[in-house]
C-alpha cells in the first residue's frame, strides 16, 4: 500500500509525446489494450458505479496516475485565445482577444487590473498573465456586455482551471466540481461545433474553431484523475493527505526546487 502512493502522481508539461504515452499507459480511449498491466502487484483499483458508463471512461485498474501540469494546460488555453491563427465560436458569439482590448479602452486599470502588455504572446508561459486576464474583475465586466459572451465563457473556463489544477487550500470535492464543470462544458462545446460543421466556411479547418486536442486531453485526464483519487482516498489505498496535495503534482514545485538549488 505505501508503495502504491509513490506510483500515484506523474506530471508532464504538456508536450505532445509525453501525452499519447499517457493516454496509451491508462488505455484512455484507445480500441485495443496498449499496455498489459494485469499482473502487476502495485495496481490501483477502484470500483466504478455502472451508470458512470456515459461519462467517466478511465478504467478501474491503473498501474499510475496522470496530471496534465495545471499552469501549463492553462497557459494552452491562453496562448490559443491570444493566437491570430483561429477563430473561436461558441453558438453565436465570437471569442477574441479583441475583447480584452476593448475592455483596456474603455475601463480604469483599476478596475480590471489588465494592461496592454498581457495579450502579448511573446511570454507563452506567462501565466501571471493568464491570471490576470481571468479575474474576477474582468469577468464581471465581460459579463454586462452580451457581445463578449463567447469570451466570458471561455475565460470563466480557465478561471476554473485555475482554482481546480494550481490553487492550495481548495478541498478536493471543489476541485472535482470545477473540473468536471468545464469538462462537461468543452464537451458540449466540441459537440455543437461537429453538428454545425456544414454551416461553416467549408476553407476553414474545424480545429481553428476549438482548443487544441492536447489542451483537450489534458482536461479530460485531469478531471477523471481527480474522481480516481477521490475514490482511492474512500477506500483507504491512499491517505486522506494526498487530497491536500493536488496544486503539487505538477512540474512547478520540481522547477522551483531547482532555481533555489
Amino acid at each position: 500500500r505505501s508503495r502504491n502512493i509513490f506510483t500515484l502522481g506523474v506530471s508532464t508539461d504538456g508536450d505532445p509525446k509525453y501525452l499519447r504515452a499517457m493516454r496509451l499507459a491508462c488505455n484512455f480511449f484507445v480500441k485495443n489494450q496498449t499496455i498489459n498491466i494485469i499482473n502487476d502487484n502495485l495496481l490501483l483499483t477502484i470500483e466504478i458505479p455502472p451508470n458512470w458508463c456515459s461519462w467517466y471512461f478511465l478504467k478501474p485498474t491503473q498501474l499510475f496516475l496522470f496530471f496534465q501540469d495545471g499552469i501549463h494546460l492553462c497557459n494552452k488555453m491562453r496562448n490559443r485565445l491570444l493566437s491570430r491563427k483561429v477563430y473561436l465560436h461558441m453558438g453565436r458569439y465570437q471569442i477574441s482577444v479583441q475583447h480584452l482590448h476593448e475592455l483596456i479602452e474603455s475601463s480604469n486599470k483599476i478596475d480590471t487590473n489588465l494592461c496592454k502588455s498581457d495579450l502579448l504572446l511573446k511570454d507563452k508561459q506567462n501565466f501571471s498573465a493568464c491570471q490576470k486576464i481571468c479575474n474576477d474583475k474582468v469577468l464581471d465586466l465581460l459579463s454586462a456586455n452580451n457581445d463578449y459572451n463567447g469570451t466570458y465563457a471561455y475565460l470563466l473556463i480557465i478561471n476554473l482551471l485555475i482554482v481546480a489544477y494550481t490553487e492550495s487550500g481548495i478541498p478536493l470535492a471543489t476541485r472535482i466540481f470545477y473540473g468536471w464543470i468545464v469538462l462537461f462544458f468543452i464537451r458540449l462545446w466540441r459537440l455543437w461545433l461537429f453538428k454545425s460543421r456544414k454551416t461553416r466556411r467549408k476553407k476553414t479547418s474545424d480545429r481553428s474553431f476549438f482548443i487544441t486536442s492536447n489542451a483537450l486531453l489534458s482536461i479530460e485526464l485531469n478531471a477523471h484523475t481527480l474522481i480516481f483519487i477521490c475514490l482511492l482516498i474512500d477506500k483507504k489505498i491512499v491517505p486522506e493527505s494526498v487530497a491536500d496535495s493536488i496544486h503539487l503534482f505538477s512540474s512547478q514545485p520540481c522547477e522551483s526546487i531547482f532555481r533555489d538549488a
